[in-house]
């Protein structure tokens, strides 16, 4: 079988590309390799027989672009467009505001699909496989080409963190963890008990259990650390820098390259980073939402609907149209209204900014309610009725603390988790929920820890920035091999 694919890897920091390349040649003729984004300590990293892509490819605006000259299929433009709002919608996340214009983003849209759709036929590519996901408007792009093409896709995503990151893998957005619910059905007529965990898990079920608050010091060094990486496309420094660069003589920008194309770029982001900075001064804070919000009882039964953190890949793309949490909110509002019961929203406490009026909207939803910081968000699981989610790690807290969790969308990982309720109507929610608080369904501990078991099976640990991140049980050529045998199972 003839292999020719487009790895994507970042921050490759002990040859994990090049082993994962040797496994994949163990169990394929493979005839192209063509890397993408890794940051290397030396060519020898990488594949000697490999063609690497710039690193600028990832850019909204990149020279890389404008120098393919092919025209794009009609055929090809249509069937891409389910998937175009959403890669647009991403590119907003590269100066973290909704600030771009939409030819802008239109535009470069085009671009991007043009350049990879160059790619995809220079090497007859007919596979892609993204070790880090696909959540950056570029590779989005290029992963929902090959969706559209039939080119085979294999996609890994960072779920649970114990004493390292333990991945999920899948070959598609919507399929990610689905090997782990066939796990879990394997294991169906076998007993697992807890002694039967690997150590990743043990200590991952230990920290859920623990109620290890964390200490106000730390809470303020991820707020800072979080304000600096998202709000910084609105500070001064990036302003005046942007606006200085935009008016550097030629014979400067021509070391970079064409001088037109970067003084148009530098211009660009200096308007660009100043529209942040008016935009970032009307959103709502966690000021507004601390005002917003209150103290409440715990005895009152409610779902709990802890917010995620914007923007991240685990709202966009994996939760799809549900990454506006207001749309889950308001069913869920419905279905308590309905019930007799409450929603109590909490938000993530390092989310440095909302749209404006995000929490006045939240507040004046039936039945729901903003509930301050200073709860701890395990002890609100273990006393609510239901999680509920689109993607986040509270369906792992709520599966051991014995909890449902109602998902939203498809791009969850937890795939067929004994605790889940896929959200498919209101008069299906209202049904669940009611069967919940009469006790018609429970969770047994040993379907949780089959599911974890199976897990820990199917996980592959692995790091994402630093290889101190990684887990005691990661190991390159064990992660390399499981990656290119899912590769080899999702052809068969």
């Amino acid at each position: 079988m003839k292999l020719r694919y487009i790895l994507r890897n970042n921050n490759d920091q002990d040859g994990l590309t090049k082993a994962v390349h040797t496994h994949l040649c163990n169990k394929f003729e493979v005839e192209k390799t063509v890397i993408i984004n890794v940051s290397t300590r030396g060519k020898d990293i990488l594949p000697s027989d490999c063609t690497e892509i710039p690193i600028t490819v990832f850019k909204l605006d990149s020279p890389d672009y404008d120098n393919v000259k092919l025209v794009l299929e009609p055929a090809i433009i249509e069937a891409m467009v389910p998937y175009k709002e959403t890669a647009m919608h991403i590119m907003m996340r590269e100066c973290h505001f909704d600030v771009y214009d939409r030819d802008f983003l239109e535009d470069t849209y085009y671009k991007m699909l043009k350049y990879w759709n160059c790619i995809i036929n220079k090497y007859d590519i007919n596979c892609y496989i993204n070790i880090v996901y696909p959540h950056h408007a570029t590779e989005y792009i290029l992963y929902a080409l090959c969706k559209v093409k039939g080119i085979k896709t294999i996609l890994l995503y960072p779920q649970t963190a114990a004493n390292g990151i333990c991945y999920h893998i899948g070959d598609a957005i919507e399929t990610i963890g689905k090997n782990i619910e066939d796990k879990y059905n394997e294991l169906s007529k076998i007993e697992v008990l807890r002694e039967d965990l690997n150590d990743f898990y043990k200590l991952a079920l230990a920290k859920v259990e623990s109620y290890k608050v964390m200490t106000i010091g730390d809470k303020k060094k991820l707020i800072n650390e979080a304000k600096q990486m998202l709000c910084c496309y609105a500070s001064l420094k990036r302003i005046v820098g942007y606006f200085a660069a935009s008016l550097l003589p030629d014979f400067v920008l021509r070391k970079k390259g064409e001088p037109g194309f970067y003084r148009r770029h530098y211009r660009r982001m200096f308007y660009v980073c100043l529209k942040c900075r008016k935009k970032m001064r009307k959103m709502d804070t966690l000021d507004t939402y601390n005002k917003l919000a209150s103290k409440q009882s715990m005895d009152e039964k409610y779902i709990y609907f802890p917010l995620q953190q914007t923007p991240e890949a685990s709202t966009l793309p994996a939760a799809g149209e549900f990454n506006n949490q207001l749309l889950s909110i308001q069913i869920l509002s419905t279905v308590a209204q309905r019930l007799g019961i409450y929603v109590y929203v909490k938000d993530h406490y390092i989310q440095p900014y909302r749209d404006q009026g995000f929490y006045e909207s939240i507040v004046n939803m039936p039945n729901t309610k903003l509930i301050g910081l200073e709860y701890n968000s395990l002890e609100l699981i273990e006393k609510s009725v239901a999680v509920a989610t689109q993607t986040g790690n509270c369906i792992f807290e709520s599966l051991i603390k014995g909890k449902h969790a109602i998902v939203f969308g498809h791009g969850y990982t937890f795939k067929g988790a004994p605790n889940i309720i896929e959200a498919m109507s209101i008069e299906q929610i209202c049904d669940d929920v009611k069967n919940i608080i009469s006790n018609k369904t429970e969770i047994k501990k040993e379907e949780t820890y089959r599911y974890i078991k199976a897990m820990g099976d199917e996980g592959i640990y692995l790091y994402t920035d630093k290889l101190e991140d990684a887990s005691e049980l990661y190991s390159r050529e064990v992660s390399a091999e499981k990656i290119a045998e899912f590769t080899k199972i999702c052809w068969e």
